[in-house]
């Protein structure tokens, strides 16, 4: 499960209350207070929304009650409060600053109190942390059947984070996932997913397609030697074709970088392009092609420039960990052209 929004319900006793949307509650308070909190998180696995609730009352942070969670309470004098405070969507424990200001004979006495919250499911233990990130989910809403997207990358940014918030959109969209694993791609990916303490059994049951490679992710219905790439390609072809059946699919292409670092010759590489242009336009998928841009443009530099013209929506991942941002740099659909998403992240 995951925090999907916050609601906060305070009743301070005629006491003025603040929420800071950073998620710092300030409360001038001259007498008793009582604050009731309501989460609302969403089920993951039956995307249903269900209400979870927490109290506090002023002086009895042991006293804090909550529904369907764990709370550890720190009190302290002086703590350097993040801004802004880290509550990260799609996480599973939530950090929660509450700043009390008591005046006393005209002096102003403030106390803080570090409460950390983790959801637990109905048999008592930590539920498992997901992403979620509206802004991003509505740009793949905007997204059409048979359109080929390019995801560009370097080595230094984290596209895996994008395939999960991919597959995650897919799976709440009930959309049949395939993946083309070219030599295990989807394994570093799924490694550095499971680092970050991501939840990754929804990768478990993912359709995978795989080229080269021994480490096996998800289900894989075909596996595919490195060899001639004009025998790998219509293999590829008519095991793909074979798996699409009726649409709406959604296909990662993973590790195309690698596969035209096998193929580098300038044959090889417009039989990989191929390829991409055998399904453009085909109403049944929306193709997602991961490709690391640091290596591309070493292998030959007219190859993402190829890419990016048989695309027809480009989407470039920049930034570090905790402020990943999402540009949207083409797109057949217009206002999303442009397009600069945030996505801060918890490391």
């Amino acid at each position: 499960m995951h925090i999907y929004f916050l609601n906060i319900l305070a009743s301070a006793s005629g006491n003025l209350a603040i929420l800071i949307p950073s998620m710092i509650l300030t409360v001038f308070t001259y007498k008793h207070f009582f604050l009731s909190f309501t989460f609302f998180i969403l089920d993951t696995e039956s995307f249903l929304i269900k209400p979870c609730s927490f109290t506090y009352e002023r002086g009895c942070p042991s006293l804090a009650k909550g529904d369907g969670l764990k709370i550890r309470c720190r009190r302290a004098t002086r703590v350097r409060i993040p801004s802004p405070a880290p509550v990260f969507i799609g996480d599973s424990e939530i950090v929660l600053y509450i700043k009390t200001i008591t005046q006393n004979s005209g002096a102003f006495k403030e106390k803080i109190f570090i409460f950390e919250l983790s959801f637990l499911n109905n048999r008592g233990e930590k539920m498992p942390t997901f992403l979620f990130m509206p802004e991003v989910e509505a740009v793949f809403e905007e997204l059409r059947f048979g359109e080929g997207v390019l995801i560009e990358y370097n080595s230094l940014t984290h596209p895996d984070l994008l395939l999960y918030m991919l597959i995650q959109w897919a799976k709440k969209r009930e959309y049949k996932v395939i993946v083309d694993d070219n030599l295990d791609t989807f394994y570093t990916f799924k490694t550095t997913l499971d680092l970050l303490g991501l939840d990754t059994r929804i990768l478990e049951d993912i359709l995978v397609i795989k080229t080269g490679g021994r480490k096996r992710v998800g289900t894989v219905i075909g596996q595919i030697p490195v060899n001639d790439v004009r025998v790998e390609s219509t293999k590829y072809i008519s095991l793909f074709s074979s798996t699409i059946e009726k649409g709406n699919v959604i296909n990662p292409v993973l590790g195309l970088d690698r596969a035209f670092y096998v193929h580098s010759s300038k044959e090889e590489i417009m039989t990989l392009l191929g390829n991409a242009i055998a399904f453009k336009g085909d109403k049944r998928r929306i193709a997602f092609y991961f490709v690391n841009i640091d290596v591309l443009n070493k292998i030959h530099p007219a190859i993402l420039s190829w890419l990016e013209e048989l695309a027809t929506t480009v989407i470039r991942v920049q930034g570090h960990l905790e402020k990943m941002k999402v540009i949207i740099i083409k797109s057949i659909n217009g206002p999303l052209t442009g397009k600069e998403i945030v996505v801060p992240l918890k490391a």
